[in-house]
């Protein structure tokens, strides 16, 4: 199953463009109200940050006898759980991140509805309802039965950060060392991104050059062989293209890149192969801005500094000389078992 994430961009969301990938650290909760709504006391009520799902209708095989299928049908319970807050419905497994299996029925002679869930993450297993007698019928609306089963994922934090990379047992990006500060640019936000194959981030700004900003991305390599000799040359070329589409998408009126500089930086202590590129770029009111990539390896990570300076602030930045001791101060975390897993499974497709 893992072969789904095998197409999955490993490249964070950019920080020059429209916000970052919103994360909400919230965990529903079991709460009087869920449990009135559950029961149809009351009318279910819409979800918040929930992700598109892909749906779909598991079998009976096993799960009873003397049993008949029951309960809303498919198009049904995604027309709900549209209704209900869900961006997205769709079939296709392979380009929704979570999928939902779901199958309902009744035992013979009663109306009450029992149901299992089954929900995935990329086709890995996350978690399981097992059969349950729900308090629903099997006319019940299909909004309340779409409630019910949401809710009981919420109560089990389905759609949380830490189930799915405590599942996936991935890198604890919550517990990178980000330095406090670089000369006088300190560490306003980070965050943990939901998918961990985009990792994690910290914003660096300077209380007197409101322009200034040094985005620190950690993030796995996207290789088998993350030591391989081309391994920035060919994720750079990725951070151009994605450079290249801010300006596609109307961010940057005007931009010109440089050429790729490597060298070799002693960073604690050690000789580290860094890639870096400079440009500038206008934005959309037309105001120049100069603009820096720097790229280097720990460990399997990819540690990536995406920086921007408006042009009459950039004299008074050393930029390389902040790189350097925004390079140094990163602690990546150690490979994990998700990544091994997902390396494995890349270099077996290669295998011929």
């Amino acid at each position: 199953m893992l072969l789904f994430l095998t197409a999955c961009v490993t490249q964070p969301p950019s920080s020059d463009g429209p916000a970052g990938e919103q994360v909400s650290e919230t965990d529903t909760a079991d709460r009087p109200d869920q449990a009135k709504a559950s029961a149809g006391a009351v009318d279910p009520q819409p979800f918040d940050h929930l992700p598109p799902i892909a749906l779909q209708i598991g079998p009976l095989d096993g799960l009873c006898q003397a049993c008949a299928a029951g309960g809303p049908d498919r198009a049904e319970l995604a027309e709900a759980m549209l209704a209900l807050g869900v961006p997205a419905v769709g079939h296709d497994a392979q380009n929704t991140d979570y999928q939902l299996v779901l199958s309902t029925w009744h035992s013979a002679g009663e109306a009450r509805l029992s149901y299992r869930v089954s929900l995935f993450w990329n086709g890995q297993p996350l978690l399981a309802i097992e059969p349950t007698r729900s308090p629903l019928s099997v006319s019940s609306p299909a909004t309340k039965v779409a409630a019910d089963v949401l809710r009981r994922l919420e109560a089990r934090r389905g759609f949380s950060r830490e189930l799915l990379h405590e599942r996936l047992r991935a890198s604890d990006y919550a517990a990178i060392e980000w330095p406090a500060a670089a000369q006088d640019f300190v560490r306003r936000s980070q965050q943990v991104f939901h998918n961990p194959l985009f990792g994690a981030h910290a914003r660096y700004t300077h209380p007197a050059l409101p322009s200034a900003r040094f985005d620190v991305y950690v993030y796995p390599v996207d290789r088998v062989d993350w030591a391989a000799p081309d391994v920035l040359i060919k994720h750079a070329q990725q951070i151009r293209r994605d450079m290249q589409a801010l300006a596609q998408q109307g961010y940057w009126q005007t931009y010109r890149l440089g050429v790729d500089v490597e060298e070799s930086w002693l960073l604690n202590g050690r000789p580290t192969p860094v890639l870096w590129f400079a440009g500038e770029f206008a934005d959309k009111r037309y105001q120049p801005f100069d603009t820096f990539a720097y790229l280097t390896v720990q460990k399997d990570k990819f540690i990536k500094i995406r920086a921007s300076i408006a042009r009459n602030e950039a004299q008074v930045v050393d930029v390389q000389v902040l790189a350097r001791k925004l390079l140094t101060g990163v602690r990546a975390p150690d490979e994990s078992q998700f990544m091994q897993a997902l390396r494995r499974a890349w270099a077996e497709i290669k295998r011929p």
